[in-house]
């Protein structure tokens, strides 16, 4: 039966010999795995309590086995997973019921929230970091028929380095003129062109 289904992680030393370093039991979905330094950690979609839901579950390998956790327990169809460490931190996007989420662990907790609930989102999905910490998605749009790609920007502009203010009285009572150079939009580098605007 698929509840008697294993998911194994296997290693192999130089010269071929192979040993299991992870063996669970249950009726799995999809599967992702990632090495980070010698941290191994695995996502993977496991059958909920309702036939044909399943629910996100994570472990990982540092210097032993930790033990399987929730990532996500509300039951979906879960129709795609991809696995990213962010500064040893897991980040998991997946389609579920036809919404892209992006599970975030930080210490011991887990944070959901829903990327792009606009589309019909399924699987196969990828998901990946660029160096400043911006994360880029896709996946298939089952309603467009078409594959998806978005970017979420995280990075902040580089910090301002010739601020100057001056009051404008003459112009508007009380009020102060605020000038600056436009930084890099992501952090210091300077290939992702100058911040559009400011929140001040």
């Amino acid at each position: 039966s698929r509840e008697n289904q294993k998911l194994a992680v296997v290693s192999e030393d130089s010269s071929g010999n192979a040993t299991s370093e992870l063996s669970l039991s249950g009726d799995f979905g999809h599967v992702s795995l990632q090495i980070d330094g010698t941290v191994v950690q695995v996502a993977y979609s496991k059958a909920g309590g309702t036939p044909g839901s399943r629910q996100l579950w994570f472990c990982e390998k540092n210097s032993s086995w930790s033990t399987a956790e929730c990532a996500d327990s509300s039951l979906g169809t879960i129709g795609g997973l991809a696995l990213v460490a962010m500064n040893g931190n897991p980040r998991v996007a997946y389609a579920v019921n036809g919404v892209l989420r992006l599970a975030s662990k930080s210490g011991s907790t887990w944070a959901i929230e829903d990327v792009d609930a606009a589309h019909d989102a399924d699987g196969p999905v990828c998901f990946t970091t660029e160096v400043d910490g911006n994360l880029w998605f896709s996946y298939w749009d089952r309603a467009g028929e078409s594959v998806r790609i978005l970017k979420r920007d995280l990075a902040p502009p580089a910090r301002i380095a010739n601020l100057s203010a001056v009051c404008d009285p003459d112009n508007q009572p009380n009020g102060i003129i605020l000038t600056w150079t436009a930084t890099a939009d992501d952090s210091s580098f300077a290939t992702s062109g100058a911040a559009a605007q400011y929140e001040v």
